[in-house]
């Protein structure tokens, strides 16, 4: 499963980490790519979903 996480960095502006498990396993630990904007991070994050659905 993926999920979005905002983050606000030091000058105020806003980014967006998608957070995924490899291989869908939570003992195989995380991956991240961060985005500029949520509509880039939700295109991103769909692949990732439904790889592991």
């Amino acid at each position: 499963m993926a999920s979005i996480e905002p983050r606000k960095g030091v000058k105020g502006r806003v980014s967006y980490r998608v957070v995924w498990y490899i291989d869908g396993k939570r003992e195989n630990g995380r991956d991240t790519e961060t985005c500029d904007s949520h509509t880039i991070a939700k295109r991103f994050k769909e692949p990732c979903r439904a790889r592991w659905r």
